[in-house]
């Protein structure tokens, strides 16, 4: 077997992903070891390290983005009361004590 670069294992995974091949066959097709290529592409993926379409490796990964949406805020609840009837309040921030003796008033 031929001992490669981490540039070269880059470059092959990536020839790998644009084949369509599966990992045996396309081991085979390389003279590659499927273990070593199964290392590699574990590596590769923990590494989150990516080969741009120029071979260079880069941190970044393309992305695009097909439309927007606002995602809810989630916060936790900080102070929840039960009242006696099994309504709810609940409270996301710091309350006033005078407030809450108000309130339950």
């Amino acid at each position: 077997m031929i001992r490669r670069s981490s540039q070269e294992w880059l470059s092959l995974i990536q020839n790998w992903q644009d084949s369509h091949l599966s990992r045996k066959e396309f081991c085979k097709q390389h003279d590659v070891a499927l273990s070593a290529f199964q290392y590699w592409l574990g590596k590769v993926g923990k590494d989150t390290t990516a080969v741009a379409g120029d071979g260079n490796v880069t941190g970044f990964v393309p992305l695009s983005v097909k439309g927007t949406r606002s995602l809810p805020l989630v916060r936790s609840v900080l102070l929840e009361l039960v009242l006696p009837d099994g309504r709810r309040i609940n409270f996301y921030e710091g309350v006033d004590v005078q407030f809450l003796r108000a309130l339950l008033s």
